[in-house]
């Protein structure tokens, strides 16, 4: 059987009723496959088995409906059998009818008799690829499972994952698109192997719809079981599988300041996340001085991201110091610089000295941090060309170097301290109208109202109590916010759950009963303003103790 696909030009057609006249007529001749008419572009696309009928015949019987017609190119179509799921036998007249209204789509066919799973779709490439094809059906409604015959194996380095929840985000969205045969992420490795056939889904097009997850993707000639192979492996936590990396690498150091921590389980998430984290050797945090020392190889990750994941976890995080492995820093303060030209000068010589590794000095602190190899210069060095410059230099005290540190510890104090204020400005007042409203009148009912529905002691608490849950609570939704975000939970969401709570409630059952004409109900306003005050002040307190 010789099967083509023919345009037609077809003139003198006005409305949809030609359309159907021709369809219809042209479908019931002996060897059509499928007729198309396009009343826009007064075109016909016939599909026809040439054993059985003649080309001259189609057109002879359009002419003789009322038609004007004529012979364009021969397309040469593609034909693709797919597995598709959704369908019922009495639905599918409807299914070839959607189908059909994709654009280059030429027919379709359910080859065989009570079998709504197997198609036949014949399409013309110039207008669409299988890709695209499957994409528009799946867009339809229709699950697609084409038949995969040129398998293709794809190794992928993904970075940005943070959780399981990442992977398997990755692997629910590649799954689905048409053409995957299998994928597999792994968190520990930040990888994925994938199995594709490359005829229907490029490579390209797997790694663009990663991207769109908002992950890094860099595609990796082998499987990360050859790389492995010939590495050592690398202790990352007792409970948790080692991970293949090379420990010859040459290793980092940075410390990183970190606020936001209040208890053990705080240093344990951040260890514990940054842990699984693929380049980090190791994780030292300290709650006390809210500083962290973390290892690192600088191939797989840089300071800059490690303090973005710390960020991510609900913390704020900044870079203090970062040492290279093999080279060590010290900072100095330099004395008679009075311009760039004297920065430039000393940043040039010293560079120039033997085992310095960098120089960076700041004007306006008059502060300069030189690296070196320690090894083949020291301290005393850089100082004694210093003062042959002109410009005497001293090392620079541990206090001076924790000083950023302590003005951030400072900056968290004042915080606490002005949520502290704000939230009893409002909170105590609130707790002594409560206290009156109480002892005076025992029976709520009885209370003054304002309106029907609206007592006296509701309408004050309410204002009392919402800028205190809008400004001071407004801390404690963005870390719950993150915390949640990555599915755990902290002292900053049970406050958000108890204070929202109690504030949605009171303004729902207070309006409900507004509207109802109901008496005044009774309401929790004085949770949010009291607890709040109360939970500022705690860490408040703890804040002003570590500074001590």
């Amino acid at each position: 059987m010789k099967e083509i696909t023919q345009e037609i030009r077809i003139d003198d057609m006005t409305c949809d009723n030609c359309v159907q006249t021709i369809e219809s007529t042209i479908s019931k001749l002996d060897g059509i496959r499928s007729i198309k008419v396009l009343l826009e572009d007064k075109l016909g696309i016939v599909v026809y088995n040439s054993n059985i009928i003649n080309i001259n015949d189609i057109l002879k019987c359009i002419n003789d409906l009322g038609f004007t017609t004529e012979l364009k190119q021969l397309i040469k179509n593609n034909k693709v059998d797919v597995e598709l799921g959704g369908i019922s036998d009495e639905n599918i007249p409807i299914a070839i009818e959607r189908i059909s209204s994709i654009e280059g789509v030429l027919s379709v066919n359910f080859p065989l008799k009570n079998d709504s799973i197997h198609v036949e779709i014949f399409y013309n490439k110039n207008q669409i690829d299988p890709y695209t094809l499957y994409q528009k059906i799946q867009s339809i409604g229709y699950k697609v499972n084409p038949k995969l015959e040129n398998i293709t194996q794809a190794y992928l380095r993904i970075q940005g994952m943070h959780c399981n929840s990442c992977v398997m985000n990755i692997t629910q969205t590649i799954e689905d698109l048409p053409g995957i045969h299998h994928i597999k992420v792994s968190f520990d490795d930040q990888s994925a192997n994938i199995l594709y056939d490359s005829n229907i889904i490029k490579l390209s097009i797997i790694i663009q719809e990663i991207e769109k997850l908002d992950f890094q993707v860099a595609v990796s000639t082998i499987s990360d079981e050859d790389k492995s192979k010939g590495k050592k492996t690398h202790q990352l936590n007792s409970k948790m599988k080692t991970q293949s990396i090379n420990i010859n690498d040459d290793t980092e150091t940075c410390f990183v300041s970190i606020t936001g921590m209040t208890c053990a389980s705080c240093v344990d998430s951040i260890q514990r996340n940054l842990s699984k984290v693929e380049g980090i050797h190791s994780v030292c945090v300290a709650l006390l001085s809210h500083k962290a020392e973390i290892k690192y190889n600088p191939e797989y990750i840089i300071p800059s991201q490690i303090a973005y994941l710390i960020n991510e976890l609900g913390f704020r995080a900044e870079i203090l110091d970062t040492i290279e492995h093999g080279l060590d820093f010290i900072d100095l303060h330099i004395e008679n610089m009075t311009c760039s030209s004297c920065v430039r000068k000393i940043e040039t010589s010293i560079g120039k000295l033997p085992g310095i590794h960098s120089a960076e000095v700041a004007l306006l602190t008059h502060r300069g941090r030189f690296t070196y190899d320690s090894s083949k210069i020291g301290p005393r060095d850089i100082i004694r060309e210093l003062d042959s410059m002109g410009f005497p230099a001293v090392l620079v005290d541990e206090d001076s170097k924790a000083s950023n540190l302590t003005k951030i510890h400072r900056q968290e104090t004042r915080r606490w301290r002005n949520s502290f204020l704000l939230a009893a400005l409002f909170g105590i007042p609130a707790m002594i109208i409560m206290m009156m409203f109480m002892f005076k009148w025992k029976d709520h009912h009885e209370a003054p109202q304002v309106m029907r529905g609206l007592s006296l002691e509701n309408l004050i608490m309410f204002l009392l109590s919402t800028p205190v849950q809008i400004i001071s609570g407004r801390y404690f939704y963005i870390q719950a916010f993150k915390a949640l975000k990555h599915r755990s939970a902290n002292m900053d969401v049970l406050i958000v759950m108890a204070t929202t709570t109690a504030y949605v409630y009171s303004c729902f059952v207070v309006l409900f009963n507004i509207i109802k004409g109901l008496p005044s109900p009774v309401t929790f306003f004085d949770v949010p303003p009291m607890l709040m005050m109360f939970v500022a002040l705690g860490r408040w307190l703890e804040h002003i103790a570590k500074l001590v």
